[in-house]
């Protein structure tokens, strides 16, 4: 009799202690819930102040005459970001992107040298993206430049961005590449040895940093992980 008591006393504490441990972990978890809005925003926050370096990650692909296509991977130096595929192209982007002088210069040599048609910058890799300045604007953003505006080298054919940004903050200006194309009736392509010359501009999305509320987080799980071994030792 004594042992049935004991049984059921002993069955009854570990109900209760369950109990509380669910509840406990129930009141982190709605915790959670309030903290997680402070450190995950729904939508990034742009800043209209971006160097060639940020475009790092992204890649540069050119098409020269009759189709051959040749990609490279935007690398950071300093504030200057440069991508290039030996023997056939060098791109590079000098300090800040909206006063900055876009270069595409063709290496292609030889007999069989052809001509630079076309180049599309894709910055999906990177913290970039192109503003097309127009409106509305994406808060924050402020001016941009529709396509690419012409400074030196061959005449653009034309130009344009490309993939939308799918982001909630972004009114319509925010896109992660670009196109220019150069050549056509009566009108040269980089030949090559040549160089293309034009402006542009984009804008950063900053990395967020980790906030207390982050920390509070971080330091709740590891509450939880204490509780649960005490609670089952």
């Amino acid at each position: 009799m004594i042992d049935v008591v004991i049984s059921r006393y002993v069955a009854i504490g570990g109900g209760i202690r369950a109990a509380v441990t669910d509840s406990f972990r129930a009141g982190l978890i709605v915790m959670f819930a309030s903290l997680f809005p402070l450190v995950d925003s729904s939508s990034a926050q742009i800043i209209s102040t971006a160097t060639g370096a940020h475009m790092a990650g992204g890649k540069v692909t050119v098409t020269f005459f009759g189709g051959p296509m040749a990609t490279g991977t935007i690398m950071a130096s300093g504030t200057t970001g440069t991508a290039t595929f030996p023997g056939s192209f060098l791109f590079t982007v000098a300090g800040e992107t909206s006063v900055a002088e876009w270069t595409l210069t063709n290496l292609d040599s030889g007999p069989a040298a052809r001509s630079i048609t076309s180049v599309v910058i894709d910055l999906m890799g990177s913290q970039s993206l192109f503003d097309d300045g127009s409106l509305p604007s994406t808060p924050l953003s402020l001016g941009g430049v529709a396509g690419a505006s012409y400074l030196s080298g061959p005449a653009i054919a034309s130009s344009g961005e490309l993939a939308p940004w799918a982001d909630p903050a972004n009114l319509g200006d925010m896109f992660r590449a670009e196109s220019v194309g150069w050549g056509g009736f009566m009108v040269p392509a980089i030949v090559p040895g040549g160089t293309a010359k034009w402006r542009d501009d984009t804008d950063l999305i900053p990395i967020p940093e980790p906030t207390s509320a982050g920390l509070l987080v971080a330091g709740a799980l590891v509450a939880i992980a204490l509780y649960r071994h005490t609670a089952l030792a």
